[in-house]
């Protein structure tokens, strides 16, 4: 009895049922009251232990680095962090509850609360690498997924034009009285299709034309060529020097996408270009979900002007690019009569299968592309529901059952003189415990992954990520742990009846 809690001893039993309980140990130890399956189980235990701790941080390392290679080694990371984390939480965990043992005070003071620590870790092993899983997921990848694309529209600032037409000289008259019209200003320049060899069509213009757009000094000769991949979430021009971008862009085809094409040799040097940069631009907005379509390419004037000509004369090329602003409710009405007569006199694709059009209205796109978002982001919050409800049922069935050694130990300690209170308070900590323990660890672990994202983002010439991004972030981290937090403190209640009614 001296070994026990200070608040154990306070006062005697009153109740009549305790007396043949304790009887009933016929000068047994009261460690008998513990199942077998704890009385016999093992822990961790030893400073020799803080080896396999150093080796998940080692795992851990490795994840990283592999995170930051290529989307294969990417995706091989996340099992990798899973083991790394599996370790440093369990060896930790063993080392810790080792050190507190050494606390006598506290050790004491909280030996009820940790018991199922003490007393049956091995077995809780299991269920703590099923929790560090789920909760990592939930907490790394689908976290930064959703923060990723809110809010839905925060795109419209980089769609500097309202409608962007490829379109033939003789649609001059019309595009002129549709501004005239609606009150509208329109940028004009000469332009060709541009085709890559899987069959992604781009907007070619010459150097000089590319210039007076952007106000960008460029100097190319012969069959030097820049290519700008328009990105929806610019910030600033970043240089590309990802291999796949110059194997693609160095093989191209001038005209829109010919079936025979396909059979075209790419070593054939008329169609091989010499890239001098490539890069990531807002010049008229990015109309491709992708972004391997609908990027601009920029030639040398005398090379572009040789196959502007040639196409000048082909009804099925478009050769001008036309850039429209409307303002207020004139821009509706512009793009339904614009949509009408390209729909009746415009250049078209061949296939209706096409990715790419000739007329884009920013409006209309983002907002099918705010669909396409807000499916994604549905997709992913249902994902992280259903992950947090399964590591819910999981604790929960683990502790259902258990439910006969809960209330055992409620009686026994009903019967040594805990007051109601500090019993509730034993069974609340051991429902929550495992779960505690793993939402803190992938919590840490989440912080390190989406300092890792930020870090592949920039070597990725993405950018760094925003303060917008972190505000959503740590928004969405703290809803999940509020919500479990919620969850866990309503299961122990219902735990807590069971108990007490048991012990009726």
């Amino acid at each position: 009895m001296e070994d026990l809690p200070e608040y154990l001893r306070d006062e005697c039993c009153k109740h009549d049922r305790c007396i043949p309980d304790l009887i009933g140990l016929d000068g047994r130890n009261l460690s008998t009251l513990i199942s077998k399956s704890e009385y016999n189980e093992k822990r961790p235990v030893g400073k020799k232990w803080i080896l396999m701790v150093l080796i998940g941080i080692g795992v851990l390392v490795l994840g990283e680095n592999q995170y930051q290679g290529s989307d294969l080694s990417y995706m091989y990371s996340h099992v990798i962090f899973i083991v790394g984390l599996f370790l440093v939480a369990a060896f930790g965990v063993a080392l810790i509850l080792e050190g507190l043992k050494h606390r006598k005070q506290f050790y004491h003071r909280h030996i009820l609360q940790m018991n199922q620590l003490y007393s049956k870790y091995m077995n809780n092993l299991l269920i703590l690498l099923i929790l560090l899983v789920i909760h990592f997921f939930a907490l790394t990848y689908l976290t930064v997924e959703i923060a990723e694309v809110l809010p839905l529209d925060k795109y419209r600032e980089n769609y500097p034009y309202d409608m962007v037409w490829m379109a033939k000289e003789e649609d001059e008259a019309f595009a002129e009285k549709l501004v005239r019209k609606y009150d509208g200003n329109m940028t004009e320049l000469p332009m060709i299709r541009v085709t890559t060899y899987y069959g992604a069509q781009h907007i070619g213009v010459s150097a000089s034309e590319y210039e007076k757009l952007t106000g960008k000094d460029v100097n190319l000769s012969e069959r030097e060529i820049l290519v700008g991949i328009e990105d929806s979430e610019y910030q600033k021009e970043k240089k590309i020097t990802d291999e796949d971008y110059l194997n693609t862009y160095s093989f191209l085809f001038t005209g829109k996408y010919q079936e025979d094409m396909a059979e075209i040799s790419h070593t054939d040097p008329q169609y091989l270009y010499d890239i001098k940069d490539i890069f990531t631009q807002n010049v008229i907005g990015q109309y491709s979900t992708d972004q391997w379509h609908e990027n601009i390419i920029v030639f040398s004037d005398t090379y572009f002007q040789k196959q502007w000509e040639a196409m000048r004369g082909d009804d099925q090329e478009a050769t001008v690019l036309r850039l429209f602003t409307f303002s207020g409710k004139r821009k509706e009405n512009a793009w339904k009569e614009l949509s009408e007569y390209q729909k009746e006199c415009g250049v078209k694709n061949d296939s209706d299968t096409r990715m790419e059009s000739y007329l884009y209205g920013t409006e209309e796109y983002l907002i099918g592309q705010k669909m396409r978002v807000l499916f994604s982001l549905s997709s992913k919050l249902f994902l992280m529901m259903a992950l947090f409800i399964s590591a819910f049922f999981v604790n929960g069935i683990k502790i259902l059952s258990e439910l006969s050694g809960y209330e055992r130990r409620y009686e026994f300690l009903r019967c040594m003189g805990m007051k109601q209170k500090q019993r509730r308070k034993t069974i609340r900590f051991e429902t929550q415990m495992l779960s505690d323990i793993a939402l803190f660890a992938t919590v840490m672990m989440g912080i390190v992954y989406v300092l890792s994202y930020e870090w592949r983002c920039a070597s990725k010439d993405a950018g760094s990520l925003d303060v917008t991004f972190w505000m959503y972030w740590i928004l969405i981290v703290g809803i999940y742990l509020l919500a479990d937090r919620l969850v866990q403190w309503l299961f122990a209640q219902y735990v807590i009846k069971r108990v007490e009614k048991g012990n009726d």
